[in-house]
């Protein structure tokens, strides 16, 4: 899953410019029912056109982040299995893949753990004190540490480290790539000294843990993509 790819092994040889990828589901178990611990892909495509026995599928990123915001699916080889429908591929005779049902969902071989360190994409300070944070990947929000953020100025001499005590996940995004934060007396106190007034003075440094399971956030220091103000001024493949 880390590189946000899907093997696949047929028995025979098949075009995969005629590969239909919504005739994939990915589900946590052999049988996975009415289970919401299932996803089917949407827009991923295949890396390649080269006739073989062997179909490589590029998640895109609307299905691995969807797939990532399912945290009991696809996470180790326990939990991921995929069931196939007949319209997912054909052989070079057009004959249609015989489907594998849910019941009988086929293991992965092998899987590959999620090891890539998410990135802020960028940030926004709102109007009514909150920021909006923006990641490369889905990211937990129960686990998020605001201590690990700092608003500095463009120069970085002016710096304000937010707070578990002020600052609180909103809790609506819990689990998501857009991860929006109320920085209540925070914000308050960032101003007085001068940061987060203007775009100029809304930078965001990370350094700690912020928020994804498996590792942290990068070190990065981001722009404010927008600024509002709010008062007068003194951020596996899968195999088989």
């Amino acid at each position: 899953m880390d590189a946000g790819t899907l093997t696949i092994l047929l028995d025979e040889m098949v075009d995969p410019a005629d590969c239909d990828v919504t005739g994939l589901r990915i589900q946590y178990a052999a049988f996975s029912g009415s289970s919401n611990a299932a996803y089917v892909l949407t827009d991923s495509a295949t890396s390649s056109d080269l006739v073989s026995r062997t179909i490589n599928i590029a998640l895109s990123s609307t299905d691995l982040n969807n797939i990532k915001l399912l945290t009991n699916l696809g996470t180790s080889i326990d939990n991921s299995f995929v069931s196939v429908g007949s319209s997912f591929i054909s052989d070079m005779n057009n004959n249609d893949l015989t489907p594998i049902n849910d019941g009988v969902a086929l293991q992965a071989s092998s899987f590959t753990t999620d090891t890539t360190r998410p990135t802020v994409k960028s940030f926004n300070l709102l109007t009514n004190g909150k920021m909006k944070l923006v990641f490369s990947e889905s990211m937990q929000g129960t686990t998020f540490n605001a201590s690990s953020f700092v608003l500095q100025d463009n120069s970085g001499e002016l710096q304000y480290r937010l707070t578990n005590d002020y600052s609180s996940i909103s809790t609506e995004t819990v689990l998501s790539t857009v991860i929006t934060l109320q920085l209540a007396s925070d914000f308050v106190n960032a101003q007085d000294m001068g940061v987060g007034i203007s775009q100029l003075t809304s930078y965001l440094f990370v350094n700690e843990y912020v928020g994804q399971a498996s590792d942290a956030v990068k070190t990065t220091r981001s722009e404010a993509t927008s600024r509002s103000y709010t008062r007068s001024p003194p951020l596996g493949p899968f195999e088989h």
